[in-house]
C-alpha cells in the first residue's frame, strides 16, 4: 500500500548498492529510470504490472533498473501477490539481471549477419565466376581465330583480365567459407 519495499535479501542489496534498511525507504521508481527502453514511462508500466499482479496475475517482463550509484542495467522481473494473514497487499519481485544474456544475443546476432554476408559474398563470387568463365572461353577461342590479325592485340587485353578477377573470386569464395582456404598444386594427369 506504501508502494515502498518491505524487506530484499543481500543479492538484492548488492544489485543495487543499498542496505536492507535503506531499501526499506526506496520504491520501484527510485531504482528505476524515468522512461524505459520502448519508450514507456517507468511510472504507469510499473502501475499496470503491479495492478496485474494484484488482481492475481504473474507478469514476467523485462525492465531496466538503475542502481543508487547511476546505473542502468537490463532485468526480468516476475510479480506475484503474496498471500498475507494480516490482509496487507504485499507483491513478491524476483530480479534476474540479464545483463549476460543481452551480450551473448547481441554476439548471436552480429555472428548470424556476418554469416549472411558470408553467403552474399559466397553466390556473387559464384555468379562472377561463371561469368568470367564465359568471358575467358571466348576471348581464348576469340584469339585462336585471330591468329596474326592487328586486332588479335585488343581481344588479348579482354582475355588476361580474367586472372586478377579470378583471384579476386577465390578471396570471396574463402571469405563465404565455400572454398578450400589452403590451395594446393594438383598434378592433373596424376589426378587422372
Amino acid at each position: 500500500a506504501t508502494g515502498l519495499f518491505v524487506d530484499c535479501n543481500q543479492k538484492a542489496c548488492e544489485m543495487f548498492g543499498v542496505s536492507v534498511t535503506g531499501i526499506r525507504s526506496l520504491g520501484v521508481l527510485d531504482i528505476s529510470p524515468m522512461l524505459q527502453p520502448d519508450g514507456r514511462e517507468s511510472r504507469a508500466a510499473a502501475q499496470l504490472y503491479l495492478a496485474e499482479a494484484i488482481s492475481g496475475g504473474r507478469p514476467v517482463f523485462e525492465w531496466v533498473h538503475r542502481t543508487l550509484a547511476g546505473h542502468d542495467f537490463p532485468c526480468e522481473i516476475t510479480l506475484f501477490k503474496l498471500p498475507d494473514p494480516a490482509e496487507r497487499v504485499l507483491i513478491r519481485g524476483s530480479i534476474i539481471d540479464i545483463t549476460e544474456r543481452r551480450q551473448h544475443e547481441e554476439q548471436l546476432r552480429q555472428s548470424q549477419k556476418m554469416e549472411a554476408v558470408g553467403r552474399l559474398a559466397g553466390g556473387v563470387a559464384h555468379d562472377f565466376n561463371n561469368l568470367l568463365t564465359v568471358i575467358t572461353l571466348s576471348s581464348h577461342m576469340l584469339l585462336e581465330s585471330m591468329k596474326g590479325e592487328p586486332q588479335a592485340v585488343q581481344v588479348k587485353d579482354i582475355a588476361d583480365p580474367p586472372d586478377p578477377a579470378s583471384a579476386l573470386t577465390r578471396q570471396l569464395l574463402t571469405f563465404g567459407r565455400k572454398d578450400v582456404q589452403a590451395p594446393r598444386i594438383l598434378d592433373v594427369n596424376a589426378a587422372v
